[in-house]
């Protein structure tokens, strides 16, 4: 576990993906809040969550348009996110893709149906949560929390 600048991972998610997102002519965009306090995180584990949401982005987008990764203090969280502006997830599966094996669209290529419940899983073992906001034929956000490090008392 690390004790991780929220600034520096984003950039290094988005890094990570720059190879992927020039071969799909696919824009992506920045948007993290100056200042955000740093969170106690495997910061392997991070960018795994980061590699799955915005490779599924990529998958469900096509040239031309953007997929924006942001951050932002929330309470006593930060509020991560990957929004696209792809084809949309139906509200009636928004709980179900974080399910293991479940595939819904499969024309853009079926997966093994783990990457989002990888993504579930590993922010919830860091004391976050994670969901989806989407409209068919506007793009999805898939947003997770993780709690903010707390200094111990003495530090």
């Amino acid at each position: 576990v690390f004790d991780l600048a929220v600034q520096a991972a984003v950039a290094d998610a988005v890094e990570a993906q720059a190879p992927l997102l020039s071969r799909a002519t696919i824009e992506s965009r920045i948007e993290v809040e100056a200042g955000l306090p740093r969170i106690y995180v495997d910061r392997h584990r991070l960018l795994q969550v980061f590699d799955n949401l915005v490779g599924n982005a990529i998958k469900f987008s096509t040239a031309g348009q953007t997929i924006t990764i942001g951050a932002k203090q929330q309470d006593d969280a930060v509020l991560f996110w990957v929004r696209d502006q792809g084809m949309g997830i139906d509200p009636e599966n928004w709980t179900r893709i974080f399910d293991r094996f479940w595939h819904g669209d499969t024309r853009h290529g079926a997966g093994t149906g783990l990457g989002l419940a990888i993504v579930k899983g590993i922010v919830e073992l860091h004391g976050g949560r994670v969901w989806v906001e989407s409209r068919i034929g506007d793009g999805s956000t898939f947003y997770f929390m993780i709690p903010v490090a707390l200094l111990a008392a003495g530090s």
